[in-house]
Formats: structure tokens, sequence, C-alpha cells
């Protein structure tokens, strides 16, 4: 299958955040990236910059515990890449399917928009994410609510 440019640079960014390889991450992504969670969740909003995403990453994943991470289909055209996930909480028994909508400026990542399809489904496993992200990464940028 042929890739374009901009889902490479996606693809490249999972590569990295899996790896934990946050030099790599923090190249493919503009400077003022954003990442937008689901409002319904207490730790939704928008989030400055790559600590965000690695924030995010890091607590949502040990919230999580092991899980199969599949990347099940990717599109793109006119600056944006649409990536469907499929995550797998197996400690849990949990299966979400996430929408990934990444917003593209010069072959870089500007922002990230989560949307997850049945967010009943993984609120129990979320539950303490926000505190955690609050106490572990103080740093993080969160921009008021509505903006």
């Amino acid at each position: 299958m042929v890739r374009s440019p901009d889902e490479e640079t996606v693809l490249a960014l999972y590569a990295a955040g899996g790896a934990g390889d946050w030099n790599a991450a923090a190249a493919l992504v503009t400077p003022d990236f954003t990442l937008r969670e689901p409002e319904c969740f207490p730790f939704g909003g928008t989030y400055l910059g790559i600590a965000a995403l690695r924030a995010f990453y890091t607590v949502i994943f040990e919230a999580a515990g092991p899980t199969d991470m599949d990347l099940n289909a990717a599109t793109s055209g006119d600056g944006h890449v649409t990536v469907l996930v499929t995550l797998r909480m197996r400690d849990h028994g949990v299966t979400a399917d996430v929408v990934e909508a990444f917003r593209m400026e010069d072959g870089k990542i500007a922002a990230i928009t989560v949307y997850y399809l049945d967010p009943p489904r993984v609120a129990s496993v979320y539950a303490g994410v926000a505190d955690a992200i609050a106490s572990r990464f103080p740093d993080v940028q969160r921009l008021p609510a509505g903006l």
C-alpha cells in the first residue's frame, strides 16, 4: 500500500511514541502542537506541546495496562490524516475503537484530535488519568475550556 508523506509522518509518530523516543516524536510535530482529548472525560480538553502528548501517552497506557494497539486504517488529504485505531486493554477486558484526526502543517503534525467511538466503555479504565497527569506532569499546559 502506498502511503502519503503525511501518513508516513503520522505512522512515524506512533512508532516513536511506542518506543518511548520522545526526541524523535518532537521532531515530527510543530512547535505549537496541540492535543485535544474528548470533553466527556475528566481530563478532556486541549493541551499544548509535545510534553502533553508524552504525558497522555504515558499515563493512559499505564492506566490501561498491557494494551494491544492496531492501526486499522489511515487516510489523508488536504493537510489532514485520519487513523482508525483499536485498543485492546487486556487487564480490563475492554476494547476501544478510536479515531485520531491529525492536522498537518509543512509536513509536521500540528494537532491531534481524539474521538472515542464508545467513551463509556473506557471511562472506568481512565478514571485516574486527570489526577495522574496533574501530579506527575505539572508543566503540561492546558487551554481554558471552549478554546
